[in-house]
């Protein structure tokens, strides 16, 4: 067995599941690269087997290309794929954690578009982790490099149990995504009278 197969926990019979062609094709890759660098690779290669071995390595080895490769074979089309990547997103809902999932928003947020499995409780757990006290300064850092979904998904984020809700929105108005400053219009236009005028001037 090839060494960096050896670093993981994969399926005894998975060499046996490969044409001559695939086996091929996995050996050039495992040796062409890193360790880190042939999961990344491999975890969309077209062999199930292959995707699954692939998902056990990156579990190991925790980083934002890793997580977000993750998130998509969470959305595999092979079911033991999906429940292998589901077990290797575990370790990423903690704070610890939370720089990484703010470099994945987008693939994370795209699973609210995939149908093959109800990815409602991912979302839950990444959401529960970005909410926490401890990270909130974290997520508020991050907010003025996120664009698009991302930026729209940090900014309700931060809403959410803000103390110094004038000085968020003022952040927000300021924001380079269009959308965010309309939805920072909108929560102006709702706030006390008080707060609304606070932060109109900022």
């Amino acid at each position: 067995m090839h060494d960096k197969e050896a670093a993981v926990q994969v399926p005894p019979s998975w060499h046996y599941q490969l044409s001559d062609y695939e086996a091929r094709r996995v050996r050039e890759v495992l040796e062409a690269q890193d360790a880190h660098g042939a999961w990344l690779e491999l975890s969309r290669f077209g062999n199930g087997f292959v995707r699954q071995a692939a998902v056990r390595g990156l579990s190991a080895q925790p980083s934002a290309e890793a997580l977000a490769a993750l998130l998509e074979r969470l959305n595999d089309w092979v079911p033991q794929v999906r429940q292998e990547a589901a077990m290797a997103v575990e370790v990423y809902w903690a704070p610890e954690h939370a720089g990484l999932l703010l470099q994945t928003l987008a693939p994370l947020l795209a699973l609210t578009s995939k149908q093959r499995a109800d990815h409602g409780a991912t979302l839950e757990r990444a959401t529960a982790v970005l909410q926490l006290a401890q990270v909130r300064d974290e997520v508020q850092g991050a907010f003025g490099d996120c664009r698009g979904k991302a930026a729209r998904f940090v900014f309700e984020l931060l809403l959410k149990g803000v103390e110094d809700r004038p000085a968020l929105l003022a952040m927000a108005l300021r924001h380079p995504e269009v959308s965010v400053r309309q939805m920072a219009v909108d929560a102006c236009a709702i706030c006390p009278t008080s707060r609304r005028c606070l932060c109109w001037k900022r």
